[in-house]
């Protein structure tokens, strides 16, 4: 009996004995490579969130160990009539990011497994905005354990609606 070069799968002739030892091995091997090309290449929910009340000040824990993501994607898509908002990287207010337009917002950080690196993330969002937003050179990801929504400072009116949604997807290492 003959094997595949890649993966050692075995590659009967009409004159071998099939043995289901040779099956069983065979789907093992398989059902082994299939699971590291998920885990490689898919994308994962950290955190889907749709808010059920309007929030002046909301935060979501990511339980995310940074050691394991090569980049992560940040959708906050506010529902109709909500306000500026503040994005915060901890539960606390004074966790700072960036200011949200009340239409959709993006950002996008690649922390390759390295929960030290200075957060930083490309921000995308509805006004036509296209930026560089990281809170300061002290902040790490490990720091970044929460998405955390605030009003924005002197705006009675900032609020994020009920049927907001708040998505972190990743890419792991």
């Amino acid at each position: 009996m003959t094997k595949t070069t890649n993966y050692q799968l075995n590659q009967w002739e009409k004159t071998d004995r099939i043995m289901m030892d040779d099956f069983n091995a065979d789907n093992q091997k398989l059902d082994a490579a299939l699971a590291r090309v998920e885990r490689r290449s898919a994308f994962h929910t950290i955190l889907d969130v749709t808010t059920t009340e309007d929030l002046k000040n909301a935060a979501w824990p990511l339980n995310i160990d940074w050691t394991e993501w090569k980049s992560v994607t940040i959708e906050i898509m506010p529902a109709e009539g909500s306000q500026t908002m503040v994005l915060g990287y901890s539960d606390s207010t004074s966790s700072a990011i960036r200011f949200l337009e009340p239409s959709w917002n993006v950002m996008m950080g690649f922390p390759g497994g390295f929960p030290d690196a200075v957060l930083s993330l490309i921000c995308l969002n509805g006004a036509g905005s296209l930026a560089s937003c990281a809170p300061s050179s002290m902040v790490r990801y490990r720091h970044f354990t929460h998405i955390g929504l605030f009003s924005r400072s002197g705006y009675a009116d900032s609020i994020l609606k009920a049927g907001s949604r708040i998505l972190v997807r990743g890419e792991k290492l």
